[in-house]
């Protein structure tokens, strides 16, 4: 995922696009957890508090499916603690992996 993503940067992507949901490519990257992406997004300017229409961050999509790693790095990097709790996603979900491959 991450050679694409740097392959569409290199050709001008824009980085804070978003698509017809008002998600951008940072807050797909967040809740798929790849986290090679999220800090290649964001190290190329990608906002890490640019929300949805629904009100849906980069961070709560990475709470929301249990990637903390991901989680983390958006927090160190200047995403908000405070909008993970606006939309109720447990603390469980910040800390504990979903699956093996995050542990």
């Amino acid at each position: 995922h991450l050679a694409c993503v740097e392959y569409l940067v290199t050709q001008r992507a824009a980085v804070g696009q978003a698509d017809s949901d008002s998600a951008t490519a940072l807050m797909w990257a967040s809740r798929n957890g790849h986290l090679g992406c999220v800090a290649y997004l964001v190290m190329q300017g990608a906002a890490v508090g640019q929300a949805m229409k629904d009100g849906g961050t980069a961070l709560t999509l990475a709470s929301a499916n249990g990637h903390r790693f991901c989680v983390q790095y958006l927090v160190t990097h200047g995403a908000g603690q405070h909008s993970v709790d606006s939309l109720s996603a447990s603390t469980e979900a910040i800390t504990s992996p979903r699956d093996p491959s995050e542990a």
